[in-house]
C-alpha cells in the first residue's frame, strides 16, 4: 500500500471539505447580513409612523391645554371652579 498516495488523497479531501465549509458559512453570514438590512428598513418605516403619531398626539395635547387655559380664564371671570 502506498501511504504517500493515501495521505495525498486524504489531504485533498480535507482541503475540499474545508473550502466547502468556508463557502457555506460565508453564504450563511451574507444571508444573515441581508436579513438584518431588511429588518432595519422595516424598523425605519415603523419609526417614521411613530414620529407621525407622536406629532399628532402632541398637537392634541397642546389643543387640550389651550382649551383648559381658556376654560380656567372663563372660570376666573365667572367665579366658577378651575380645571386642573
Amino acid at each position: 500500500m502506498n501511504y504517500g498516495a493515501v495521505a495525498a488523497i486524504g489531504s485533498l479531501l480535507t482541503f475540499f471539505a474545508t473550502v466547502m465549509g468556508v463557502a457555506y458559512l460565508a453564504g450563511k453570514f451574507t444571508q444573515r447580513i441581508d436579513d438584518g438590512d431588511v429588518r432595519n428598513d422595516k424598523q425605519d418605516t415603523r419609526l417614521d409612523k411613530h414620529d407621525e403619531k407622536l406629532e399628532e398626539h402632541g398637537n392634541k395635547i397642546v389643543r387640550l391645554q389651550e382649551w383648559k387655559n381658556g376654560f380656567n380664564a372663563a372660570a376666573n371671570v365667572s367665579g366658577g371652579r378651575e380645571v386642573e
